[in-house]
């Protein structure tokens, strides 16, 4: 999924380039650090499980789709946050 996302997405962009370039240097280090020890490995797969989540819904729904039901989530959040707190004085 995580491929799919770079080629369909981040190689198509100066950016993107830089972001996957970036990763391709330092991750044989780090995966190897990784890769030895329990807790970061548990930690990466953990923070993985969003990042591979977002990367398919992109790819399934669209950018568009997956930015505007986010911006939406978040406003609904925030519109609750504050009733919340308006409730509390």
């Amino acid at each position: 999924m995580l491929k799919e996302f770079r080629d369909a997405y981040l190689i198509s962009s100066r950016p993107g380039r830089k972001l996957v370039n970036t990763c391709y240097r330092y991750s044989p280090r780090i995966a190897a650090y990784i890769s030895e020890h329990d807790v970061p490995r548990a930690l990466v797969r953990m923070g993985l499980v969003p990042l591979v989540a977002a990367s398919h819904a992109v790819l399934k729904l669209g950018p568009v789709i997956i930015i505007t039901t986010f911006y939406a989530f978040v406003v609904v959040l925030l519109a609750l946050f504050r009733v919340r707190q308006s409730g509390r004085r």
